[in-house]
């Protein structure tokens, strides 16, 4: 019975344990089916109990004589399923983490990818920008020759040309004895050699400004606005330079002066503003140049391929990252331009080239 299997197999038991309730339940089962099969886990032990039916008749409805049940340790057999649980564990997890290892790599290869083919991308636009360099400064040169041959036959020329004529009508009027006509003819070209000066001093003054050299770009910045200003009236100029002089590197004057007078001068050009602003700020070894307007903007996009209307800020970005400094374009159709120059500027360095340029 169930109770003498009971106290064989679990002699020091005075109750009902968890092993009684399954041989119970097992010997149910036994008369049912035949046979049942069942495992104490906190004991370790595996039961198998078989029914016998009488030899002669072999019919399972003939009375049950005896049950037969064999008893083992599965112990080690639990051990081996539980460490074949965590060797499997382990393995997923290796697995995963070497799949996601490799799904890493590969982000990283694609990334490295990309990065390569942008950088070949943007070796061959230098080198398409390299090929047409030669042709852009010829170009520009030719312009600017033109630009003050026009200059100095439109003034100069005109001006020289009609002071002659005056002073040749007041010498023969001296002739004349006509001594008061001839002194309004002298006194005609007179004014107009003034002129003159002034104009030969403007044109002198775009080609190489003086302030440039008597006290440093910050003050010829300032001088070249105030001139933008009174040429282009319909557009309002705020000029903030929050600088010295002495701030800027004697290797960055020109460079300083030169930058934004081309930025104006694309602005009145090619910007249709109503408001330009400019500002150069010196602020933890940086010294920035901002030439902000209001204009039609473009499409930044078009300032890369190598088209004449772009050559101007192609200029510029060379003049920029030619001394140094970091040349940054925002604009956009109907939302204005913003030319964006940096120069990291050392402590001491204004002070340095000051020094150098008095040696």
């Amino acid at each position: 019975t169930d109770s003498d299997l009971h106290r064989l197999l679990h002699p020091s038991c005075q109750g009902t344990c968890a092993l009684h309730e399954a041989l119970d339940q097992a010997l149910a089962d036994t008369k049912r089916a035949g046979r049942a099969t069942f495992e104490i886990a906190d004991r370790m032990l595996g039961l198998d109990l078989v029914v016998i039916f009488n030899a002669a008749s072999g019919d399972a409805r003939t009375e049950l004589k005896r049950t037969a049940f064999s008893v083992g340790d599965i112990t080690s057999l639990r051990h081996v399923e539980r460490e074949l649980t965590i060797l499997n564990r382990t393995l997923e997890a290796r697995v995963e983490e070497r799949t996601a290892d490799l799904s890493h790599s590969n982000t990283l290869l694609r990334a490295e990818i990309r990065r390569r083919e942008e950088a070949e991308r943007l070796l061959l636009a230098s080198h398409r920008e390299l090929e047409l360099l030669p042709a852009h400064i010829a170009n520009a040169q030719e312009l600017e020759r033109q630009r003050i041959a026009q200059d100095l036959h439109d003034s100069v020329g005109q001006s020289l040309s009609a002071i002659k004529y005056a002073l040749e009508r007041a010498q023969v009027l001296i002739h004349r004895q006509a001594i008061r006509e001839s002194s309004d003819v002298i006194g005609a070209a007179v004014r107009r050699a003034q002129r003159l000066i002034a104009e030969v001093r403007t044109i002198s003054m775009n080609l190489r400004p003086a302030l440039l050299d008597d006290l440093g770009a910050a003050s010829a910045v300032r001088s070249l606005c105030r001139d933008w200003q009174s040429t282009y009236q319909e557009v309002a100029l705020e000029a903030d330079i929050d600088v010295t002089d002495g701030e800027i590197p004697g290797s960055l004057t020109t460079t300083i002066f030169r930058v934004v007078q081309e930025s104006l001068h694309n602005v009145a050009r090619h910007a249709h503003a109503r408001h330009v602003r400019v500002a150069i700020h010196l602020e933890d070894g940086l010294l920035s140049v901002v030439v902000q307007d209001d204009g039609e903007g473009f499409t930044v996009s078009d300032e890369t391929l190598p088209m004449p209307p772009h050559f101007g800020l192609r200029g510029l970005r060379e003049r920029t990252e030619r001394s140094g400094g970091r040349y940054r374009l925002v604009s956009a159709p109907g939302r204005g331009t913003t030319v964006d120059l940096q120069w990291p500027v050392e402590p001491g360095s204004a002070a340095r080239s000051a020094s150098q340029a008095l040696n």
